[in-house]
């Protein structure tokens, strides 16, 4: 498996990543969604490839690409617990798409590293899921 790893990131690797990506996602700290890169492609797509292989040859990334606000989003009106809300992090592109790459080639490493009670690493599961059980079981007590 550490070929997949360890193999040269690519255009098109990058391109499936920014044209794949959700219309409606929101828009990082510079303002900009995929859909800005998926529109303006022929202009700025080879601007964003180099900068995101330069990453990947030299590991440094500027502090502003680092730059990231997470907030909470409430799921429905008067929301009263943490369940009821869901993070949200506002990244740059530029970091989001490094973070789709490193993803997908992990993707197929991680249940053969991560024993399946840690529930952050599993697909389809949150990190907040154990807390939550464990608050739910606690206040039963109580």
């Amino acid at each position: 498996m550490i070929p997949t790893l360890i193999a040269p990131v690519t255009i098109d690797e990058i391109k499936g990543i920014i044209f794949n990506a959700p219309s409606s996602s929101a828009p990082g700290l510079d303002g900009y969604t995929f859909d800005f890169y998926k529109a303006t492609w022929n202009i700025t797509g080879r601007q964003l490839c180099d900068a995101i292989l330069s990453f990947f040859t030299t590991g440094f990334m500027p502090r502003q690409a680092k730059a990231t606000v997470i907030t909470l989003i409430p799921k429905k009106p008067h929301a009263d617990g943490i369940s009821d809300y869901r993070p949200i992090s506002l990244c740059n592109i530029f970091y989001m798409i490094i973070s789709k790459i490193i993803a997908n080639r992990m993707k197929d490493i991680m249940p053969l590293i991560f024993h399946p009670s840690q529930t952050g690493f599993i697909k389809d599961r949150s990190i907040s899921d154990n807390s939550i059980l464990a608050m739910e079981l606690l206040g039963d007590f109580s």
